[in-house]
């Protein structure tokens, strides 16, 4: 009879439980041995054999085996492939669990993303405005919920302050990486998040450019004083391709940004925005063929379900990379906002972080995005997709 040969993933295994059974139980004779005040000698003899069996296997036992592309058989491969080398230590079957979850929560919205919405342009003060508003708590409540979780988010700074702090996926992993490049757009002379992020990265690791309109307010004084170590600060604004013609001294679209800073073609790791209703105008800046116009609408719905010539703004070059995204969003003016999360999960952007601005009433909410690769995506779940099987529509059927 012919016997089984066990596989190497199965016998490493299994090695490693077992490696892992002697360590522990070597651990808790230190720990017995120690608070029985023993001699040193002996608890010293007990943790250099600890520490030689570790040398013996040649690999931590305290921490998974990190992905290599070296090696023949990687369970740590999809996730590494499908976040373009970011998570290097998440195994194939917790991945998929992710992907699983993310295609239960797709359309993410809860019926057609109409409801509660209001128009792009209407009188600042009128009474509809001021409804528009109050209802876009509601919309926020209904929509775009979190469908991906990242293992190590961390809020920076880690503090309870209810405006500022952001959400970012692992920065940890940041700290890893050869370099690091950070756009903060809005702070109004609040500098918590790019002195945390420093903290968190190390003092010369990530290269951080902050931007805003205006340059000191009598709370804060001087922005680029109260950002001297940790950001270098850009007195102008980011807008859209028409603002940037008509005041190139205050606004900027993010290509023309990166040409003067010296930065194209380099990946964006994080991209930090609150700039107050612009992200509704710019976004289709940020995605590289986003079918939407420049301005971040769309005029019809055979619009949104081609990637027509017109479609791809002439504005957004082919090498943008921006690979986490945290935004403010505020209110719900469409189709701008139906557009944006469209356009964003399209290009492969899911939301890890979805957290309301309370101090806003909820009109305002910070959305975490992460970029991975559409395969990441299982049964073709984009919204292109999804609209082109149901005749131009996207309304979700009801429950």
């Amino acid at each position: 009879m012919r016997l089984k040969r066990q596989s190497s993933s199965g016998a490493s295994t299994t090695l490693q439980s077992a490696l892992s059974a002697v360590r522990l139980i070597l651990a808790g004779g230190l720990f017995v041995y120690l608070c029985s005040s023993l001699n040193n000698n002996y608890s010293t003899s007990l943790e250099n054999a600890l520490l030689s069996l570790e040398t013996t296997l040649g690999q931590n036992l305290s921490s998974p085996t990190p992905f290599s592309s070296s090696s023949s058989s990687s369970s740590f491969g999809l996730a590494h492939q499908q976040s373009f080398g970011f998570f290097d230590d998440i195994s194939d079957h917790h991945w998929r669990i992710a992907q699983s979850i993310h295609r239960q929560a797709f359309p993410n919205y809860f019926s057609s993303a109409e409801r509660y919405s209001h128009a792009m342009s209407m009188p600042k003060n009128s009474p509809a405005f001021r409804k528009a508003l109050d209802g876009s708590k509601d919309w926020n409540a209904e929509n775009f919920q979190e469908e991906f979780h990242c293992p190590l988010a961390q809020r920076l700074p880690s503090n309870s302050d209810g405006d500022g702090p952001k959400w970012v996926c692992d920065p940890h992993r940041l700290a890893k990486q050869k370099d690091c490049l950070v756009y903060s757009f809005g702070c109004n002379g609040k500098v918590q998040f790019e002195k945390s992020l420093k903290e968190h990265t190390g003092t010369q690791h990530c290269e951080i450019h902050t931007f805003d309109l205006i340059a000191e307010n009598r709370r804060f004084g001087n922005f680029t004083q109260r950002l001297e170590g940790y950001s270098t600060f850009h007195h102008f604004g980011l807008g859209t391709q028409q603002q940037a013609e008509r005041q190139p001294k205050h606004f900027k679209t993010l290509p023309q940004i990166m040409k003067v800073l010296g930065h194209e073609g380099r990946r964006i790791d994080l991209f930090k925005i609150d700039c107050e209703w612009c992200e509704w105008n710019t976004f289709s800046q940020w995605i590289p063929g986003a079918n939407v116009s420049d301005d971040g609408g769309a005029p019809t719905t055979a619009d949104l379900m081609k990637r027509s010539s017109h479609a791809t703004t002439a504005t957004t070059p082919p090498w943008m990379d921006i690979r986490q995204i945290l935004v403010e969003t505020h209110n719900a003016p469409m189709p701008n906002a139906r557009n944006f999360f469209f356009a964003l999960h399209d290009a492969g952007y899911v939301i890890f972080s979805k957290e309301a601005n309370y101090q806003n009433g909820a009109g305002a909410v910070e959305f975490a995005f992460l970029k991975l690769s559409t395969d990441f995506f299982l049964d073709g779940t984009t919204y292109q997709s999804y609209m082109e099987r149901n005749g131009g529509k996207y309304e979700r059927p009801s429950s």
